[in-house]
């Protein structure tokens, strides 16, 4: 039994992609002046607050599965997300770069890449063992808040 038409749904899904990239816009838009209230770089909003809100559903999901003793379902929920920007994402931002004529680079130099070379490395190391325990998550937690602190109080740097 369907409950909608296709033509509904295929309409339904048009109106909420465009509403989605007015909402981009807006918060792109509203970047720069949120920078001069809150006396932020556009760097600290965009590498830290920005990924932290926009992943919080997400972050829920993997910490409440985590909570109820679901670990495999955690890191399943994490690496895909990461393995999904890694592969979908961040390519499809250069090649729509590169059809708009406006380059995008991932290129990480100095202090980036470290941050990203630190990362991989305890993340790599906290989930080889297939266990988790408070101390791998309070380093990993301490290691985002001197990332963040880095990218805020040296943000032209990074």
């Amino acid at each position: 039994m369907e409950y909608f038409p296709k033509r509904f749904a295929l309409w339904s899904l048009v109106l909420v992609l465009i509403g989605t990239i007015y909402s981009s816009l807006a918060l792109l838009n509203g970047i720069e002046d949120l920078a001069q209230d809150f006396f932020l770089s556009k760097t600290t909003i965009t590498v830290i607050l920005l990924p932290f809100l926009i992943n919080f559903p997400e972050n829920t999901t993997i910490t409440l599965a985590a909570y109820i003793d679901q670990m495999d379902q955690a890191v399943l929920v994490a690496t895909s997300s990461v393995i999904h920007m890694n592969l979908v994402v961040f390519p499809a931002m250069v090649l729509f770069g590169w059809a708009m004529k406006q380059p995008v680079t991932l290129e990480l130099v100095g202090p980036g890449l470290v941050v990203c070379g630190i990362g991989i490395w305890v993340t790599g190391s906290v989930l080889q063992d297939g266990k988790s325990n408070y101390l791998e998550g309070m380093i990993c937690i301490g290691l985002y808040v001197i990332f963040a602190l880095m990218f805020c109080l040296f943000p032209e740097n990074v």
